[in-house]
């Protein structure tokens, strides 16, 4: 087993009474402010001759969807949204559920017998 790395903490020491009388002034965090005529973020210009087509239901109705092969056709039903592997395995569960109670009994019936 390889031994996990430890992350080193970096400690800045505080400058005491000493410290600050003999260290070199150093510069604070403060906040630049440059004065400039374009602004930081250029605005996304749309133009004005070409409409902006939004997608409306009627648009996306005619587009096809890709469909699979070999897929059920969607019904808009609740259990359209679980995929086949998914309806398998909880299918699985129940029966593993099922048969567990149905031994379970059998087993404390023939007990009691």
């Amino acid at each position: 087993a390889t031994p996990e790395p430890t992350a080193t903490p970096t400690i800045t020491p505080k400058p005491t009474a000493t410290d600050t009388a003999t260290a070199e002034p150093t510069a604070t965090a403060a906040p630049v402010l440059v004065a400039t005529d374009t602004p930081a973020v250029a605005p996304t210009l749309v133009p004005t001759d070409t409409p902006v087509q939004e997608p409306t239901a009627a648009a996306s109705a005619e587009e096809p969807t890709a469909v699979s092969p070999g897929a059920l056709p969607a019904t808009g039903g609740p259990l359209d949204a679980l995929q086949p592997t998914t309806l398998t395995a909880i299918l699985l569960v129940l029966l593993g559920l099922g048969g567990a109670v149905w031994f379970d009994r059998r087993r404390m019936l023939r007990r009691n017998s």
